[in-house]
């Protein structure tokens, strides 16, 4: 799915706490910052960028973080914590690492494509339609209306 045939399409997201950050890994195969590599050059410069143009000044380039002059909301004290068995999982353990203060309403930015190559198999029906007149060993995609 793009906007433009030929065009990828992102979705920047910025991740106050390690529930939100948690959607990247379930729906999408690739997205970053990831714990396992390093964000690739042409996508940073993408992430500064929405990042610089949506927040201005709120967002430092050099850690990822989102700190706004005025605070916009901070997680409740009991969605803040995270549980031994949480803590476990390397996607929640990298978010926390790279965002200790979270609880405080600082957020990381991230970054992923919405292509169907991207996109889990059982997520993909979320974001298209799958066509039944294709052939089992081809999947054509229609965005939803």
């Amino acid at each position: 799915m793009t906007a433009e045939p030929g065009i990828p399409l992102y979705w920047f997201l910025i991740t106050k706490g390690y529930r939100t950050y948690r959607y990247l890994p379930v729906f999408f195969r690739d997205f970053f910052p990831h714990y396992e590599r390093e964000t690739p050059a042409e996508l940073q410069v993408l992430l500064d960028g929405f990042a610089r143009q949506k927040l201005g000044r709120a967002y430092d380039a050099g850690s990822g973080l989102v700190r706004f002059p005025e605070t916009h909301g901070q997680l409740a004290e009991d969605l803040a914590g995270v549980p031994p068995h949480r803590a476990k999982d390397p996607h929640v353990h990298f978010f926390l690492r790279r965002n200790p203060q979270y609880a405080k309403g600082v957020e990381l930015a991230c970054i992923t494509e919405i292509s169907h190559e991207n996109i889990q198999p059982f997520a993909r029906p979320m974001f298209w339609e799958e066509q039944r007149a294709v052939p089992p060993d081809g999947l054509e995609l229609r965005p939803h209306a």
